[in-house]
């Protein structure tokens, strides 16, 4: 028995002086910087540059996050339908954070030498503003001014002109209504009356929609009768023993096992942006508008 326990010993010391000697050949002293990289010269940091292009159909959407275009828009019951463009949540940076957002000073591409392309800034430009700044993924253009894409709810397919035709006296009145009722703010359409979606025709200005509840939040339980059937109901902050909210979608209510799943929104407001609304709201972030910040600072060219 010592015999053997010696030779265990002896082969514990032949391994362990062998993975030490191994370690020692193939060990080699890290060289640390003694001052902060980023001030360094060029002789002591080597270029390390990766130029990434992504090309993956997403860089086609006109949406962000993922799920914009996602279950999460007025339908005729509580299961809410997919997300498309003229919908309140898909035309509002409240949700689709690429849409258009007052908030924010928007400046022309800028070329690989550091220099602007063209800005359209003027009038006599917008009635034809590239679809692609680069024209590389998309040609063609839009006029800003008289067709921007817009939809009603209607009856059915083939309502009379007038009520889908923006600017008449009729639009969006018998056989169609817009998805947001303008009295009272709430999302109203599609609806088991209005169940059709409808291209508007006509002039078509640019419009944008904000909501009362910026940013928005994800609910564990929805309204399942009423005015904002189908759409998110609780409280927020959560608490225990009632239904919650929170502003990150898919995150687990603390008190349950309930994930936060439905969109509430609160009420819109559609912003139509025409010459007939001479000002607009500025936020401070806009850097382009000449007006106070409030209510009225950018003007209709702004």
């Amino acid at each position: 028995m010592k015999h053997m326990t010696l030779n265990i010993v002896r082969l514990t010391i032949v391994v362990l002086s062998a993975f030490i000697g191994w370690s020692t050949a193939h060990a080699a002293t890290t060289d640390i910087a003694p001052a902060p990289l980023a001030n360094a010269s060029t002789a002591v940091v080597k270029p390390n540059l990766m130029f990434i292009l992504d090309d993956s159909r997403s860089m086609d959407r006109d949406y962000m996050p993922d799920y914009a275009d996602g279950s999460y828009c007025k339908d005729l019951d509580s299961s809410l339908r997919d997300c498309a463009f003229g919908d309140p949540a898909y035309n509002s940076s409240s949700f689709n954070s690429v849409y258009y957002n007052p908030k924010v000073t928007y400046r022309p591409p800028v070329l690989y030498d550091g220099t602007s392309m063209q800005s359209y800034d003027t009038a006599s430009e917008w009635g034809a503003v590239p679809n692609d700044g680069y024209g590389i993924q998309f040609s063609g253009s839009t006029n800003l001014v008289t067709s921007v894409p817009d939809i009603v709810w209607c009856q059915d397919s083939s309502p009379p002109s007038a009520n889908r035709t923006r600017g008449d006296p009729n639009f969006a009145t018998n056989e169609c209504r817009q998805p947001v009722n303008n009295a009272t703010g709430i999302w109203e359409h599609r609806s088991s009356t209005y169940d059709t979606r409808v291209a508007v025709t006509g002039s078509r200005p640019p419009y944008y929609y904000t909501t009362s509840l910026d940013p928005i939040e994800w609910c564990d339980a929805r309204n399942t009768s009423g005015a904002l059937l189908g759409f998110g109901t609780g409280v927020n902050p959560p608490a225990s023993g009632v239904d919650s909210c929170s502003y990150k979608k898919d995150g687990s209510n603390p008190f349950n096992s309930n994930k936060f799943l439905y969109p509430k929104f609160g009420t819109w407001t559609r912003v139509d942006i025409v010459p007939s609304q001479p000002t607009y709201a500025r936020a401070a972030s806009r850097s382009d508008c000449s007006g106070a910040v409030g209510p009225s600072g950018c003007s209709y060219a702004e």
